[in-house]
């Protein structure tokens, strides 16, 4: 694989790993922002996160890559993920975990 800033071999016998900037200067992080973490699916938890049915609790996830607070709910069936922002007054819904 090559891209404009570093190249990866696909054979696994030349690997190596990503000089140090790859995960320290900013620009990469915020690359890594849009192209993985906005585009694909990520695990917060399963079921057992929240202990019981119809529970809340608000999460940040991985402090700085999504750049909005959310809020994990649980019914007795599955979780689901919301924005825990009120998009008329942009204030945070949900402050602590509750039932």
């Amino acid at each position: 694989v090559m891209n404009k800033d570093f190249y990866i071999d696909p054979d696994i016998r030349k690997a190596h790993t990503l000089p140090s900037v790859a995960y320290t200067e900013q620009k990469y992080f915020d690359t890594l922002k849009h192209h993985l973490f906005s585009n694909s699916w990520q695990w917060l938890g399963g079921k057992e996160y929240l202990s019981s049915s119809y529970t809340q609790t608000p999460h940040t996830f991985l402090p700085g890559c999504i750049d909005e607070p959310l809020l994990i709910v649980r019914n007795q069936e599955h979780l689901s993920c919301l924005s825990n922002v009120c998009t008329h007054r942009a204030k945070i819904l949900i402050e602590s975990p509750s039932s």
